[in-house]
């Protein structure tokens, strides 16, 4: 595929003179441009969905080697400038932004197809039409490969330059990921939506009300993987900085959402520790946005609650989240859900109490998993020695149930500074 080839072979040579450039001189911002008009013309231009793939895969691949400066300052020509001629120029975020736009409005040349037969009066045969569905599918899968590595490229790159130019490419977004289309592309959807959360931070509050439906949805879809990266995804949007109070609302909805699919005995494992996950951060960020930093814990816990309209009963939480554990397949949720279970019993809550005997379980054997993360350990650590005070021997007495080993390696913890 010969379009395909010089697509790719573009990239790869742009971006090895981009590295060894250094400052980039003149002439290799001229060939960077250059090369970055080529690949922003693909959808224009090119019929092969493959290739419009790989532009945009190569476009990302050159940003992120001459870095968000660059990409926040490069202009691209707008025109053939064989002459040398300068030609007009536009800022490369909204040139992205604008080819970004142009493929998720199914507007680029790959996405057109002659669905008319030559015949009017002819109906067209069911296999043809079986195949025209299948091509389609296909393409809009290839494209939103291409659209996982440029969108979340650009919201890390450029972030304020960029989404000022992307104001409707969320909900456009959500469109692609919408029933008709197909369980691996409404999976790149929910991937791509997590990238650019954690890339935008703050920046993704505005995209929230209308990202989170699409979440809810996709956490009742057929497929487990569509199930494990939007709860993820659901999770993320609570992690962003400064994005809690608009992602609280979705609350009553998210919670018996994430229940459901932690409970499922015959979920698959991966999206029970996703969804475990994204209840942690829930959480997590339920006791940062705390509007009373001066008062107790327990107290600003109490004070958010009291403001909150809905509350999120801590028990039913501590009680998911130790069921969860320990982490069956994606061991990057580890560290957040040992977070909020040690945050909850920190709170003292008359309502977790009950829970710190299984909570100390829960302890024991990470003790003894040599790939827990020092971290967490440290977490663990911090805990143990708060609720030691005062009430030692109580706690003790508790550790007494667990096997020696287990025993011995908490209280080295406790007594840890």
């Amino acid at each position: 595929m010969p379009a395909l080839q010089s697509v790719v072979l573009s990239a790869f040579a742009c971006s090895g003179a981009a590295q060894n450039a250094g400052a980039l001189p003149p002439a290799v911002q001229s060939m960077v441009a250059e090369t970055l008009r080529l690949f922003i013309r693909a959808p224009h231009e090119d019929e092969d969905a493959d290739a419009v793939s790989a532009a945009m895969v190569g476009a990302a691949e050159v940003c992120k080697t001459i870095g968000g400066a660059m990409v926040h300052g490069l202009q691209i020509p707008t025109t053939d400038n064989k002459d040398g001629a300068g030609g007009p120029s536009v800022p490369l975020p909204q040139m992205l932004s604008e080819i970004i736009l142009h493929v998720l409005r199914e507007d680029a040349i790959c996405q057109c197809f002659a669905e008319d037969s030559d015949d009017e009066d002819e109906e067209p045969e069911e296999d043809a039409e079986n195949d025209l569905a299948a091509e389609k599918a296909r393409v809009g899968e290839v494209l939103m490969e291409g659209l996982a590595q440029l969108l979340p490229a650009m919201c890390e790159l450029s972030a304020e330059g960029f989404i000022a130019t992307f104001t409707e490419g969320f909900p456009l977004l959500m469109r692609q990921g919408e029933r008709r289309h197909s369980d691996h592309q409404r999976s790149l959807v929910s991937a791509i939506l997590v990238d650019c959360v954690k890339a935008l931070g703050n920046l993704a509050t505005p995209c929230i009300p209308v990202v989170m439906p699409y979440l809810l949805k996709e956490m009742q879809a057929a497929d487990p993987v569509n199930r494990r990266n939007a709860a993820f995804c659901a999770g993320s949007c609570f992690a962003a900085a400064g994005a809690y109070a608009t992602a609280a609302q979705f609350i009553p909805q998210l919670q018996p959402a994430l229940n459901h699919l932690m409970a499922n005995p015959e979920e698959d494992p991966a999206v029970v520790d996703n969804a475990a996950g994204a209840l942690a951060r829930i959480v997590t960020a339920m006791l940062a946005a705390s509007p009373t930093p001066q008062l107790p814990f327990a107290d600003c816990l109490n004070a958010l609650l009291i403001a909150l309209p809905i509350k999120l009963p801590l028990a039913d939480c501590l009680n998911a989240l130790l069921l969860a554990l320990p982490i069956k397949e994606d061991d990057d949720e580890t560290e957040p859900i040992y977070l909020a279970v040690c945050q909850l019993l920190s709170t003292k809550d008359s309502s977790v109490v009950p829970l710190v005997p299984r909570a100390l379980q829960a302890f024991g054997g990470a003790t003894q998993d040599p790939n827990m993360k020092p971290v967490i350990m440290r977490h663990i650590a911090d805990l143990l020695r708060m609720l030691a005070q005062g009430h030692e021997a109580e706690l003790q007495a508790v550790m007494a149930s667990l096997p020696a080993e287990q025993q011995a390696a908490l209280t080295a913890l406790m007594n840890s500074h």
